[in-house]
């Protein structure tokens, strides 16, 4: 096994050759990023006790164990990655090894990019500590190489979303996670397949201006196992599909679905659009329900 928490400083150098013209503040970056560099800010066990910050440039990579197995990195900390809007951001990436990620108790308050995605097709790599993803910032299922059908897991995390939140040919996947959104939770169109993915009792609640996009062919919805979802404001269009099943439910808000994009419900699956109203342009389709329930969701 091996222990790999790599920060990758693109800036060094530049600041090297204009040292002089640089501020205090980024001469500061590019020092912490270059100790950070030369040293390793996991323990022997794979544990970050110590505040971390991903400044302009800085890249963490996460892995901890080896290539087939790797184990999450835990940090019972706070990291804060930092986008200061001009010169970049800092980068999280998760998804070198096989099941590799972050645990912990600690939190994440993310500025600048997260990205998971495995390189091996079908396997997963996992976020199970609590975020803040704030107004600027990015977290990223994505396909890793060609790995596909890849999984970026949100594993019984507390997540509070005011940015951008995306599956790009990849899986985002949320389990027992309890999510406030005012952002904008999306699948991206690719070929590859993209899908956004809650299950076992995960709960999504609009926290005011929530926004659900589920875009392209290739793209999916897909709600089971108790999962509660209210975007405040979902879509569905160019030819989506989307499945509620078991006891899951789509409640809340405003739910549009476009020609040619589908939401099917199947067992106890529950649709309530609430005061936001149901825009069905598609088609919605309903298996193994009663008829009263059937009755109820033609009505809206």
């Amino acid at each position: 096994t091996s222990v790999f928490l790599l920060v990758h400083c693109q800036v060094c150098l530049c600041f090297f050759f204009f040292f002089k013209q640089k501020t205090a503040y980024e001469i500061y970056q590019c020092d912490w990023s270059s100790d950070v560099c030369s040293s390793d800010l996991l323990d022997s066990s794979g544990v970050v006790d110590a505040p971390v910050t991903v400044g302009v440039g800085g890249q963490v990579i996460a892995n901890y164990g080896s290539y087939s197995s790797g184990n999450r990195v835990t940090l019972n900390s706070q990291m804060t990655i930092a986008n200061d809007g001009l010169r970049g951001l800092g980068t999280l990436k998760m998804g070198g090894f096989r099941y590799s990620g972050i645990n912990g108790s600690g939190q994440i308050v993310n500025s600048g990019l997260i990205q998971g995605g495995s390189e091996t097709s079908g396997y997963s790599t996992y976020l199970e500590t609590d975020l803040t993803n704030n107004a600027d910032g990015v977290v990223r299922a994505y396909q890793n190489g060609g790995a596909t059908g890849t999984y970026f897991q949100m594993n019984g995390a507390n997540i509070v979303n005011a940015g951008l939140m995306e599956a790009d040919g990849a899986n985002l996947y949320f389990s027992g996670s309890s999510t406030q959104n005012s952002g904008t939770i999306r699948t991206v169109s690719n070929a590859s397949g993209s899908k956004l993915i809650f299950l076992n009792g995960a709960q999504l609640t609009d926290a005011g201006g929530g926004i659900g996009e589920v875009t392209g062919s290739a793209s999916t919805l897909e709600i089971s196992g108790g999962a509660n979802i209210n975007f405040g404001s979902l879509l569905m269009t160019n030819n989506a599909t989307g499945t509620v099943s078991g006891t899951g439910s789509v409640l809340g808000g405003t739910i549009a679905i476009d020609p040619g994009s589908t939401l099917a419900f199947s067992g106890s699956a529950q649709l309530d659009p609430g005061a936001g109203g149901l825009t069905n342009s598609g088609q919605i389709s309903v298996t193994s329900r009663s008829e009263e329930h059937t009755s109820e969701l033609q009505s809206h």
